[in-house]
This record gives C-alpha cells, sequence and structure tokens, in this order.
C-alpha cells in the first residue's frame, strides 16, 4: 500500500509527523511526505519527500496564490502517484483539496485536526465538518475543538505527548536559588505577549527569560530586549526534540502565555502543556483560555492576565503558596489520563493503515 503524508509546512515544525511515519513504517508501506519550504530556507530532503517551494507572507490575503499554487503542486503530485491511502495534517491542507478527499479518498484518509483556524467562519466550519463526516478517522488535540464540530464516531481525541520515555517522577524545585528561570521552549511566537513579559520583568532579581527556538517572523524578542536594554533574557537557537529534557533542566517555570485574544489560544491545548507534566514544570498560561481550565483543573501552574496583572508580584504569591506534592499528582493525573487516550488514538491509526481501501 502506497500512503502521501500532506502538510503545508516545514518538515521541522511538524514533530507529530514521527508518529505516522513510525507507523506506516512498522506497517511495512510506502510512503511519500508532501512538505512546504514557506521561509525559502532549502536544504537536502529525503527522496520521499517532496517540497513545495514558495515563501509567505504575514497578511492573509497575501497567501491566497501561494495556497493556490500548493494546491496545484499537491494534485499534480497526487494525480501522478496514485496513492492509496491519505494522512492530512491540520485543517488548512485539508480544506485545499477537500473536493479530491470527500470524492477520491473518501473513507480512506486520516484527519489531524490540530488547530483552530478559520472556522468562525460559516462555510469554512462547514467544510472543516464535511471532511470530518469523510474521513476514516479525524483526531482532534484538543476538546475545546467540539465546540465547532458535529460530534461523529469518527473523532478521536490525540495528545501531543513526546518525551515520555524520560519522564521525571518528581518535581526538582531549586531551593536555594536566587533567580528563577521562566522558559520558552519551542516555535518563538507571540510577540506582544511576550514584549509585555518582557517588559513587566525586566532585569528583575528573582526572575529571568528563557527563549529556546526557531524564531518565527515577526518575533524577534532579542532585537526588542536589546533595544529596552533587558539584561535578564536570554535567546537559543532551534533544537532537536532529544534535546528537550536538558533544556528543561535548566528551566524552571514554563512560559506559555499566548493571550486569548484569538479562537487558535483560546482552544488549543500546546505541547508546553505536555512539557510541563513530564518534566515537571510549573506552567505560566493566559487567563481566558482552554489551557487555563486544564492547568487550573490539575493543579498545574497558574493562569495569568498579561495586560493586567503585576506579573513578579503574581508569580511572587503563588510561589509562596505552591504545593509541589498538589502538582505532581496533577501532573500525574492528567498523564495518565492523556496516555489512556492517546492509545486509543494510535490504536486508530494501526486499523487505519490495516483496514482495507474502500472504493
Amino acid at each position: 500500500m502506497r500512503i502521501a503524508i500532506i502538510t503545508y509546512d516545514e518538515y521541522i515544525n511538524i514533530p507529530y509527523i514521527q508518529k505516522y511515519e513510525k507507523h506506516i513504517i512498522g506497517n511495512g508501506d510506502d510512503y511519500d511526505v508532501i512538505l512546504w519550504d514557506r521561509r525559502g530556507c532549502g536544504g537536502e530532503h529525503p527522496n520521499n519527500h517532496y517540497v513545495f517551494q514558495g515563501k509567505t507572507k504575514k497578511s492573509k490575503l497575501s497567501k491566497i496564490i501561494p495556497f493556490l499554487q500548493w494546491r496545484c503542486f499537491t494534485l499534480k503530485i497526487l494525480q501522478a502517484e496514485q496513492y492509496d491511502k491519505l494522512v492530512i495534517l491540520t485543517t488548512i491542507p485539508g480544506i485545499l483539496i477537500f473536493d479530491l478527499l470527500i470524492k477520491k479518498y473518501k473513507g480512506n484518509f486520516f484527519f489531524d485536526l490540530r488547530d483552530f483556524t478559520y472556522e468562525g467562519f460559516g462555510p469554512y466550519k462547514k467544510l472543516v465538518n464535511l471532511i470530518v463526516s469523510k474521513s476514516a478517522v479525524t483526531s482532534i488535540s484538543s476538546k475545546a475543538f467540539m465546540k465547532f464540530l458535529v460530534p461523529a464516531p469518527q473523532i478521536v481525541v490525540a495528545h501531543n505527548i513526546s518525551n515520555d520515555n524520560v519522564i521525571q517522577e518528581s518535581l526538582q524545585w531549586p531551593s536555594n536559588k536566587k533567580r528563577l528561570t521562566i522558559g520558552f521552549v519551542g516555535g518563538i511566537r507571540y510577540f506582544e505577549e511576550n514584549c509585555l513579559l518582557l517588559t513587566k520583568l525586566k532585569n528583575s532579581a528573582k526572575y529571568s527569560l528563557r527563549y529556546v527556538g526557531k524564531v518565527h517572523a515577526g518575533c524577534d524578542l532579542e532585537a526588542f530586549s536589546e533595544k529596552n536594554n533587558i539584561t535578564n533574557a536570554e535567546f537559543f537557537p532551534a533544537y532537536d526534540n532529544s534535546q528537550k529534557p536538558e533544556i528543561y533542566r535548566q528551566i524552571d517555570l514554563i512560559n506559555a502565555v499566548y493571550g486569548n485574544k484569538s479562537p487558535e489560544v483560546k482552544l488549543a491545548l500546546p505541547n508546553k502543556l505536555y512539557d510541563c507534566v513530564i518534566f515537571k514544570k510549573p506552567i505560566i498560561v493566559s487567563q481566558g483560555t482552554y489551557l487555563a481550565e486544564i492547568v487550573e483543573q490539575y493543579h498545574l501552574g497558574i493562569a495569568i492576565d498579561i495586560e493586567k496583572d503585576d506579573i513578579e508580584m503574581t508569580l511572587d504569591k503563588y510561589l509562596a503558596g505552591f504545593d509541589a506534592r498538589q502538582f505532581e499528582e496533577g501532573c500525574r493525573e492528567f498523564l495518565k489520563l492523556a496516555q489512556q487516550e492517546e492509545m486509543k488514538a494510535e490504536e486508530r491509526i494501526t486499523n487505519f493503515l490495516k483496514e482495507r481501501i474502500i472504493s
């Protein structure tokens, strides 16, 4: 059987693709990956990678032509290669080739619905639900996505769990450390929120900020720090996922302050949540989000209002009343639930690959 994994991003930005590759390889199937080099980085790729070259700008209107070009690029490959099944990573690629999915590949594609994008727009929402109904399986990374989905038997909850082979059993709290490190690990985004955080904790004697990862366009926090003479912030380049355990050994609190202005951040559960429960590091999140609900339910950290709060005083108060045992129990409880749901999702992937092709 031949399978295509389809995404509109760069390979480095989609670590969850490796879950599907592992299953496909384990099943003995051939597969290709369709990608998009959106930054024009170039570089070498394996022989089974098809890479669309085309830069995108920040404005939504400027993306229309590149998206249509990506669609043409992808359709040509699918027509030439005649794959048996598809794995669609995230919503927008599914929308861009929805006509092919609901006709030619009905019942023969796995839809990984990972981000909220334009689901607030009625016609887009209808298309997403149509794709879900025609999929063999649809995985969602947050139960909050059910706010815009019609319940369907195809839907299964999946979690962004990685590094679960190195789970820290207990919190290692730095008892004698004078300054705690707040770490943002991953693609560096959310410029406005992080500028506020940097400004409010500027040159604090109690807290330093560390950013580790690839800088997204328009989010040069290092330049912002230099311009504003912020000396308690440091920056490190992109990393391999295997380096995360060592990176988190040097971090005390996780920065997942994304604001709450867009539906995307209101509904999503980011990788940092799983880093929190795996590496046992309390997490700082934004109020008014589904992530904040989870953090508060399981006592995993603190939800803040980045615009209104006195951040240093808020953190001081949280840490003064911090209950390590309650935090550890919450980590274990949430991780156990996530692992159970992930096992069901993994089983659906396995069955999808083994089931016969629907004609």
